[in-house]
């Protein structure tokens, strides 16, 4: 999409943090090494939310204990979270900011999305890379742009532009889904997201049509690519595709550079399984689904079993039918030599 997001980031051999996912929500076994793009997939209710939840904090923590006057300084400063009803909370937050004993991921996300009305007042300075992938994302996808603006109240007002000179800026709250779901992405890795800093972002796929979650993969990668460290879920064979196949170019000697592309090893697919389907209580297991060059699956995270059975059900359906055809056919002749029979006698 950008310049920035082709460029494949310098191998790193620092020890990668590993995290133990027992006891984390249903898991019961497997841990995760994180790695500069972390992807959790799974059914749902498997406990994706839940790990991507536990990498959160645990990088909060981490920011939490630089010493003073580093990069980030604050507890919160260099971590963040996009929960999946991101674009829910884009379109109330002026009435969930007034809502006390808010804590925790959205207490977060509306704390850091008030801090957000204009680049002079943002806490950060945005950073060139950012912004770079940020007006990609509104020039690529949203074709429009993503304002902010402060008001009386102090809680910062969010519109969105479409493109073209008569177009009117319109409220997130009618603003399409889609808008309403990335306007978030947008705001933060323009204002707050910087090189070396955590975003967390639960299904980026929500409200993106097939070819729309292609390009915003092409900007995660951008993200990775220019030092981020980036964790999402999923549930979108439309992104592991896209994932797998930014991989492969990044396999290649000599990589186009107008396409987007990761080193593998900077990549860690991980996939959650309950470990009986027809018992779900006892538990889910974790374990890393590794690229395969060689397969055209890339990153096997299930989706293709659910794809056999659709393909299965559909058969199913289709030879019934046309067995029933045949009966109704065959019922129709008889019926025809028994009328002609009567006929003739």
């Amino acid at each position: 999409m950008t310049k920035t997001a082709t460029k494949v980031r310098q191998p790193d051999t620092t020890p990668r943090p590993v995290i133990k996912a027992r006891g984390c929500g249903p898991i019961i076994k497997g841990s995760v090494e994180l790695r500069p793009l972390t992807v959790f997939a799974g059914p749902g209710g498997t406990g994706k939310s839940q790990l991507a939840t536990q990498l959160y904090e645990q990088a909060k923590c981490r920011q939490s204990q630089n010493p003073p006057g580093t990069q980030h300084p604050g507890p919160v400063d260099g971590a963040y979270y996009l929960p999946a009803d991101r674009g829910g909370i884009m379109r109330t937050h002026p009435l969930l900011l007034g809502a006390p004993g808010l804590s925790g991921i959205l207490g977060d996300f509306l704390q850091q999305l008030a801090s957000i009305s204009t680049p002079a007042s943002c806490a950060r300075k945005p950073a060139p890379a950012m912004n770079a992938l940020a007006e990609s994302l509104e020039k690529q996808i949203l074709h429009g742009k993503v304002l902010c603006k402060p008001s009386p109240t102090g809680c910062p007002v969010f519109l969105f532009q479409p493109n073209g000179q008569q177009a009117q800026k319109l409220p997130l709250a009618a603003a399409s889904s889609m808008v309403a779901g990335l306007a978030p992405v947008v705001l933060f890795i323009r204002h707050l997201v910087h090189p070396g800093d955590t975003l967390v972002i639960e299904e980026p796929e929500a409200h993106l049509h097939p070819e729309m979650q292609r390009l915003f993969v092409h900007a995660l990668a951008g993200m990775v690519n220019a030092g981020v460290n980036l964790v999402f879920t999923t549930h979108s064979e439309w992104v592991m595709e896209t994932l797998s196949a930014t991989v492969a170019f990044g396999e290649l000697k000599d990589p186009p550079k107008s396409i987007v592309h990761l080193d593998k090893n900077d990549v860690g697919v991980w996939r959650l399984a309950f470990v009986d389907p027809d018992k779900r209580s006892k538990g889910v297991k974790v374990q890393e689904e590794p690229w395969q060059y060689k397969e055209y699956d890339g990153y096997d995270a299930g989706f293709y079993d659910a794809a056999i059975a659709l393909h299965n059900d559909y058969a199913q359906a289709i030879n019934r039918g046309n067995d029933e055809a045949a009966l109704e056919e065959a019922r129709a002749e008889i019926a025809r030599a028994a009328a002609a029979k009567a006929e003739s006698a």
